[in-house]
């Protein structure tokens, strides 16, 4: 159970991940800045 579960949490890191590199994606050059300004 305590596998399964971790798994779990892995694929939903994964697809929160995902959804914010659509999102930054999308936005493209600003956010691109911000980032590269974070860094």
């Amino acid at each position: 159970m305590n596998k399964d579960y971790k798994y779990f949490y892995i694929l939903f890191c994964v697809a929160i991940l995902m959804a914010i590199y659509a999102w930054v994606f999308e936005k493209g050059e600003d956010l691109g800045k911000v980032l590269a300004n974070l860094f």
